[in-house]
């Protein structure tokens, strides 16, 4: 492990433990999470700060529009995959997110969502084996 990959994951996780604040299912469940203040992304991002949370997790274009305002406090982990809840099949979370642009955005962190067990799992595990070679 680099210098740089051990101080990235010494800012999320302090002796042994771990508090990540996961707002990236918007894109997954849609608005059937929300309420009229987490629907707001400040509003998150500043429970984030207040809570002392050692990461939140977003997606590209919310870490795009309403990091940087926070960013001093809180890393950042980018969700590299996504899927909607619309079709009702088998889940494949596909790659909606680069590594060169989550770091761009600042992300100390990528996440990325496999679904053991779906007919899909295969191709989400080659995507992520690829995605590692990338890191």
């Amino acid at each position: 492990m680099g210098f740089l990959t051990k101080l990235q994951i010494q800012k999320i996780i302090h002796n042994e433990r771990s508090l990540l604040l996961a707002y990236d299912q918007g894109l997954e469940h849609g608005p059937t999470d929300f309420n009229l203040n987490n629907v707001n992304p400040d509003y998150v991002l500043k429970i984030a700060e207040n809570g002392k949370y050692n990461a939140v997790i977003l997606h590209h274009g919310i870490a795009e529009k309403y990091y940087d305002k926070h960013n001093a406090t809180v890393p950042l982990i980018v969700k590299l995959n996504g899927k909607t809840n619309l079709v009702k099949s088998d889940p494949i979370s596909s790659q909606v997110c680069s590594i060169g642009r989550a770091v761009k955005l600042g992300a100390d962190a990528v996440g990325y969502t496999i679904y053991p067990g779906s007919e899909f799992e295969h191709k989400m595990f080659k995507d992520f084996g690829k995605l590692i070679e990338t890191a």
